[in-house]
C-alpha cells in the first residue's frame, strides 16, 4: 500500500510548523504556503473602536493571525483588559492563543467555521444577553456571513480588519516538480483562497492534480473542490492538526 505523502498549503509560518509536527509523527509532509498575510496599518476609525473597547461585551476572533494582532493592539491601549467580556473563536487553535494570555475563549467543538459558531449554544446564549454588543476581529476581505447574520438579528456589531491576505506566486513548473519529485499524493487545503490560487497557478497540470486526494476543513470547501473537478476529497471537519491526524488515521493509505 502507498502511504500518504502530503503537500501542505496553509499560511507561513504555520505551514512549516504543521509539516514539522506531522513529520515528527511519522508522516511525510511538505510545506508549500499558498497564502501570505500582511498586517494592516491602524486607521483612525479602528483606533476609536479600540479606545472604546470596554463598550463591547462579546469579542469574536476569526483566525490565529487576528488573535495575535488583536492582542498586540490591546496590549498598547488596554494593559488591563476590561472585565466581563466574553471571547469566542471559530476554532480551538485560535482559542489557544487567547487562553495562553489568561483569557477564557469559547469555541464550537464540532466544526471550524462561522456556521458552527452561530449554532454553538454558548454563543446563542450570549446573543440573547441584554445589550449584547459585538466586536469581530478578522482579515480584510474574509467571509461576511457571520456579520450578516448578526445584522439580520438586529444585534449591534462592529468589525476590525487587522490584516490582509494575498496569494503566494510560484511558477507552474516549480509546483509540478515539487509534487513529482516528492511523490505527493495528497494536498491539504485550509481555505477557499488557497484552493483557487492553486488552480489558477496550475492550468496545464490541473487535470492531473484533480486525481490526487484533497483534504479540506469543511463541507463548504468540499463543494468548491468538487466544482473544480476534484474527485477524491476528505472532509476533516475543521482545520486543526488533530482533525487532520484523525482523518489520516481513519484513511491510512491508498
Amino acid at each position: 500500500m502507498q502511504q500518504w505523502r502530503l503537500l501542505l498549503t496553509r499560511t507561513a509560518p504555520d505551514c512549516q510548523l504543521q509539516a514539522d509536527q506531522l513529520t515528527a509523527r511519522g508522516y511525510f509532509a511538505l510545506a508549500l504556503p499558498l497564502i501570505e498575510t500582511q498586517p494592516l496599518p491602524e486607521t483612525s476609525e479602528q483606533r476609536g473602536l479600540l479606545l472604546d473597547f470596554d463598550r463591547y461585551n462579546t469579542i469574536i476572533v476569526i483566525s490565529k493571525t487576528a488573535a495575535k494582532l488583536m492582542l498586540e493592539r490591546l496590549d498598547y491601549y488596554w494593559p488591563q483588559l476590561p472585565l466581563q467580556q466574553t471571547w469566542f473563536t471559530v476554532g480551538q487553535t485560535t482559542a489557544e492563543i487567547l487562553t495562553a494570555t489568561g483569557l477564557t475563549a469559547y469555541y464550537p467543538l464540532i466544526g471550524d467555521n462561522s456556521e458552527a459558531l452561530w449554532k454553538f449554544a454558548k454563543f446563542q446564549q450570549q446573543l440573547a444577553s441584554p445589550n449584547c454588543r459585538i466586536l469581530i476581529t478578522k482579515g480584510q476581505g474574509g467571509r461576511t456571513w457571520l456579520t450578516e447574520q448578526l445584522q439580520l438579528a438586529g444585534i449591534a456589531c462592529d468589525t476590525i480588519d487587522l490584516y490582509k491576505r494575498h496569494s503566494t506566486i510560484y511558477s507552474e513548473q516549480t509546483i509540478w516538480q515539487t509534487i513529482q519529485n516528492n511523490q505527493i499524493n495528497a494536498i491539504v487545503i485550509s481555505s477557499a483562497q488557497s484552493l483557487h490560487n492553486l488552480a489558477s497557478l496550475m492550468p496545464q497540470h490541473w487535470q492531473q492534480l484533480t486525481q490526487l486526494t484533497f483534504w479540506v476543513p469543511s463541507e463548504r470547501l468540499v463543494k468548491q473542490a468538487q466544482l473544480l473537478g476534484i474527485k477524491q476529497i476528505v472532509n476533516c471537519q475543521n482545520a486543526s492538526l488533530n482533525a487532520l491526524i484523525e482523518r489520516l488515521n481513519s484513511h491510512p493509505s491508498l
